[in-house]
């Protein structure tokens, strides 16, 4: 049976694709993972955590670019509620991933309840003062916009969304509110990632728009942050792992119904407080 998806062979996938459920069976929900880059990735753990904790649950990825096709296939095969991974370039094909896509891997008894936008990229290699335009403008469109855009297709097709509360849940980082070094032209593109989440939640009721901050995680893409081993060192303390943010994504996707607009920090209480070696010596002074 045919998982990974090429999208140019949409026809036979939604043939094979009714393979999964029967026109008998009770509507199905489906989690959109957007963002699946290896096994160590986070959008790759909230796929692990909605297929494990949700029996009605079955799931589509997408990925990057070709370059991840066999990384994603050997991870999906064999497994029948991963109904196709889509490649996918975010600044162009979003529109084709809603109206073309996703309805022919979908039969008629799946509906979308969850969409997860784990997704970001910024050069990083430049300071920030040194950052160029297009470097600036690349990192805004993929790691921000891209999220507004998909809440935009979604809801021009909501045909396809659940009736029963769908949500959108991004992935943001402390970078959004706080200088961390190395971080770059990133911290502005999430925090323009997070006025994203609160402004579609204040603007349409269809959908549920929150963004999960979490700590720093041995991911691809974070050890590609120069300095990440010694942010990871001093912030992760309590060893937050991708199956914990994977975890509180999944919640806020099926069950903080009352869940909307926030950013949810999963940092093993990093964000929180101040460490104490950073103060102690003007606490001393000022004494």
């Amino acid at each position: 049976m045919l998982q990974f998806v090429q999208p140019q062979l949409a026809g036979q996938l939604k043939r094979q694709c009714r393979c999964f459920a029967s026109s008998s069976d009770a509507q199905r929900k489906v989690a959109l993972v957007m963002g699946v880059a290896n096994k160590r990735s986070i959008a790759w753990a909230t796929v692990q955590s909605f297929l494990r904790d949700n029996d009605d649950v079955d799931c589509i990825v997408t990925y990057q670019s070709e370059r991840y096709q066999s990384i994603v296939q050997k991870l999906i095969e064999g497994n029948g509620r991963i109904l196709g991974a889509i490649p996918i370039d975010l600044q162009t094909d979003l529109p084709r991933l809603f109206t073309q896509d996703l309805p022919e891997l979908m039969n008629d008894n799946h509906k979308i309840h969850a969409i997860v936008h784990s997704i970001a990229y910024g050069n990083l290699q430049r300071s920030f003062l040194q950052a160029s335009w297009n470097d600036y403008a690349q990192a805004q469109h993929i790691s921000a916009y891209s999220l507004l855009e998909t809440a935009r297709c979604a809801l021009q097709n909501s045909h396809l969304l659940s009736q029963d509360g769908p949500s959108l849940t991004a992935l943001s980082y402390l970078g959004a509110v706080r200088a961390v070094p190395n971080y770059n032209i990133m911290g502005p593109a999430k925090a323009s990632l997070e006025a994203i989440v609160r402004a579609l939640a204040a603007e349409q009721d269809v959908l549920r728009v929150n963004a999960v901050s979490a700590g720093p995680i041995q991911t691809v893409s974070a050890r590609s942050i120069p300095g990440f081993q010694l942010l990871y060192q001093q912030t992760n303390k309590r060893n937050v792992t991708a199956d914990q943010v994977g975890d509180t994504i999944r919640f806020l996707s099926t069950h903080g119904t009352g869940i909307n607009g926030q950013v949810i920090y999963v940092d093993g209480g990093y964000s929180s407080r101040v460490d104490l070696q950073e103060t102690v010596g003007g606490a001393d002074e000022k004494e």
